[in-house]
């Protein structure tokens, strides 16, 4: 998978890492995750790249369950655009979706948010390695 790999911090529901070569902050989405830890996932990725000076973040959403929708609505409306002010404008992030198609119109509808409130780049990829690869044409 991914060498020169830190894990941050993990929990059932997530594990935050670091790949350190390129200063990724890699969020993994496991399993159903309630309002609470949702939140809890996004705020301490932030605390993370502040902490280690990332601007880049691979959101690994293959084994994501459920989410609520108020979950997805925190993100976009108050969480999005606070981290625009914490981050800066120069953030890249790649999804590694779920093959669920109802997680996929979840990402869909997360990126275009994310893209609107941020300016942020955003791209789909298939893979850790591609994510990587676009990743590091922001360098």
């Amino acid at each position: 998978m991914l060498e020169n790999l830190n894990t941050l911090k993990s929990n059932p529901n997530y594990k935050i890492s670091r790949e350190r070569k390129s200063n990724i902050i890699i969020m993994e989405f496991i399993g159903d995750i309630s309002d609470e830890i949702y939140k809890e996932i996004w705020i301490t990725s932030a605390n993370l790249a502040n902490e280690y000076h990332a601007n880049k973040f691979i959101l690994d959403q293959t084994g994501i369950g459920k989410v609520n929708f108020k979950s997805r609505s925190w993100a976009v409306l108050i969480f999005f655009p606070s981290l625009k002010k914490r981050l800066g404008t120069n953030v890249a992030g790649a999804v590694i979706t779920s093959k669920q198609l109802i997680h996929k119109s979840g990402v869909q509808y997360l990126m275009q948010a994310f893209k609107k409130f941020t300016g942020y780049q955003v791209n789909i990829s298939p893979s850790y390695q591609e994510a990587i690869e676009w990743l590091g044409s922001f360098d």
